[in-house]
């Protein structure tokens, strides 16, 4: 399956730009568009989870959905503009930046809703998929960013450390889409879909790994006034 949001437009936008330098890329105005175009791209996972089994997710809900997915699509190629303007040197707005420090927030509430545990209601599998790949999928969507910045300053050490982080995204991507198809393949075939003690633990951790990195460094970082 791999990861669904294509960069090289971002890619080319960088490699092209001459008024990108090495003050923008460090800029708090390209860390904040980078940061919201990357957790963008990762709902997009769940949006395909959920267009693949409506049944499961949006009965009932239909119009919610459709409602859901046009604001999400709509901030999607808002946070990409504003990030190639960023990089192309265009003229970028203080009010720009503020709809993309809200578009973080409703990003980080969006992911929060559906990666949570209250104690009380059962965990669907398909969340525990997204948690694994949105943890995975925001390292690859900065790390690749990164990787074209870096390339571009001749930046070594930073290009290195962002294709090590790209390989184990990778990976990682590799490993959750793997099982996940294994799993659903045995569901289909109706065979024993028990899971290895092992692989139960891992895909706990994973869980664990993202409700911790979103409570502890999402939202302090960007929600600072929430209660968590």
């Amino acid at each position: 399956m791999g990861f669904p949001i294509n960069t090289e437009d971002i890619k080319d936008i960088i490699n092209n730009s001459e008024n990108f330098s090495k003050n923008v890329f460090i800029s708090e105005s390209f860390y904040f568009a980078k940061v919201c175009f990357s957790l963008l791209a990762t709902i997009e996972d769940f949006i395909n989870e959920c267009e693949k089994t409506p049944n499961t997710f949006i009965v009932g809900n239909k119009l919610l959905w459709i409602e859901f997915m046009t604001i999400y699509y709509e901030k999607l190629n808002v946070s990409r503009n504003t990030l190639k303007s960023i990089v192309k040197g265009d003229i970028v707005r203080d009010k720009d930046i503020e709809d993309i420090k809200d578009n973080i927030r409703w990003c980080i509430e969006t992911v929060s809703t559906i990666i949570k545990d209250d104690g009380v209601s059962p965990i669907h599998i398909v969340n525990i998929y997204f948690a694994c790949r949105f943890y995975t999928g925001l390292h690859y969507y900065i790390s690749c960013i990164d990787s074209y910045c870096t390339k571009k300053f001749n930046l070594i050490k930073d290009f290195i450390q962002c294709h090590r982080t790209l390989k184990i995204a990778e990976e990682e991507r590799f490993w959750i889409d793997s099982l996940q198809q294994d799993i659903e393949q045995k569901i289909t075939t109706g065979q024993d879909v028990s899971l290895e003690p092992e692989l139960k633990n891992k895909l706990i951790n994973s869980w664990d790994r993202s409700l911790n990195f979103i409570s502890q460094e999402l939202k302090p970082e960007f929600l600072p006034t929430s209660i968590h």
